[in-house]
């Protein structure tokens, strides 16, 4: 398992940085960031939970960034999607939650691949009953 936790490592370097990251966003905390949040942007909503998350010009706050993560992931936005399985996976700003993390983590690797590898290292964790749930939620979701 090491071995895979090293690829995700290596592999996450590019991933995990946000690509197109609005830097000047994080120049103060005057940023109005309901009109963001209002937008609907995938990528606003993204920004928005990752400066929650990491406390870039706004003071960190995990239950926010997972609450945005989760609307910008389920509009599509694969790093919204793999964080917030993150989260949910040390049960940091939501309630740990495993099956979720997976559900997540297989929605993201459809076009990342390295989330594969996180995906199975948590469901070696889940019992197989937990592990055969999930997949049925996410089969019951995709529909």
């Amino acid at each position: 398992m090491k071995s895979a936790r090293a690829i995700l490592f290596l592999s996450g370097i590019f991933f995990l940085a946000p690509m197109g990251l609005n830097q000047s966003a994080y120049a103060d905390d005057s940023t109005n960031y309901e009109s963001e949040v209002s937008s609907k942007n995938v990528q606003h909503l993204f920004d928005l939970a990752f400066k929650y998350d990491n406390g870039l010009g706004v003071p960190a706050n995990r239950a926010k960034a997972a609450e945005y993560y989760r609307q910008a992931a389920e509009g599509g936005h694969v790093q919204s999607m793999f964080y917030l399985a993150l989260l949910y996976r040390r049960g940091d700003g939501v309630q740990q939650d495993l099956t979720k993390a997976c559900k997540w983590l297989r929605r993201a690797e459809e076009r990342y691949s390295p989330a594969k590898l996180v995906r199975e290292e948590i469901e070696l964790a889940l019992s197989t009953e937990e592990a055969n749930k999930g997949q049925k939620k996410l089969i019951a979701w995709k529909q």
